[in-house]
């Protein structure tokens, strides 16, 4: 087996991440003549075993879903579980973990990374009995931290870069977005971002300070008061990048 550098279009449905495999080639030798694998196939391959019967390690999130994924992959976008699957452990044992005190939402989407390099915050479903679903925005968020737990660098970057392109989407009503999505987004980051990256914080401050200050001057005093009382650093970070 040889590897060629080549460009292929139709891997752009996988997302960034995936459009930088585009790149490589598998050259597969048979016989006589020689076939040539693109990489949008062995994506497609990949993602077609998800969950599938040749799975050999379960992910369960603590409110009971299950996901059937594989060693190599997983271990391969996570020193966290490459450490989990390769050490001493129960979890290496039995083949399955179960992830406490994440969000479903998120441990979905990790998931969907896993296996295609992307994932589709807008199709996300909650699993359980919960009723609503958290603001796209704070659905990166939830990626993003989940990633930094679990040692992801791949996926964490691709999670600050979607939420800071969505924070860049233009907005029919200011007011609407900064009391719904924009305040979710700041009660969540800062309550669970990681201590130890501010990239969160200064991706929520950006987008409240961004289009010359629209949200913040669409935003009711009282609404502007309640936030900046429950979270004083978010008042703080918003006061410093203002001034």
């Amino acid at each position: 087996m040889a590897y060629d550098s080549a460009s292929d279009s139709d891997l752009s449905e996988f997302g960034p991440a995936a459009v930088a495999l585009a790149t490589i080639k598998l050259k597969m030798t048979h016989g006589d003549g020689q076939v040539i694998l693109p990489a949008a196939n062995f994506l497609k391959n990949i993602q077609n075993r998800y969950n599938s019967a040749f799975s050999d390690f379960t992910i369960k999130s603590d409110r009971g879903m299950l996901y059937n994924v594989h060693r190599h992959i997983i271990t391969n976008h996570s020193r966290y579980f490459a450490r989990l699957c390769h050490g001493d452990f129960q979890e290496a044992k039995s083949r399955i973990v179960t992830l406490h005190d994440d969000p479903p939402q998120a441990v979905q989407l990790m998931v969907e990374f896993f296996h295609t390099f992307d994932y589709n915050a807008d199709s996300t479903y909650i699993h359980g009995n919960d009723t609503t679903k958290p603001a796209v925005l704070v659905l990166h968020a939830m990626v993003f931290t989940i990633a930094d737990k679990y040692e992801i660098p791949d996926l964490k970057t691709h999670a600050l870069r979607k939420l800071q392109a969505k924070a860049n989407e233009r907005v029919a009503d200011y007011a609407e977005f900064a009391s719904g999505p924009c305040a979710q987004l700041v009660a969540y980051v800062y309550t669970h971002a990681p201590p130890h990256d501010d990239s969160l914080q200064r991706a929520a401050v950006g987008l409240w300070t961004r289009a010359n200050n629209d949200l913040v001057h669409h935003t009711s005093k009282g609404d502007m008061e309640r936030l900046v009382s429950e979270y004083p650093v978010f008042g703080a970070d918003l006061i410093k990048q203002m001034a």
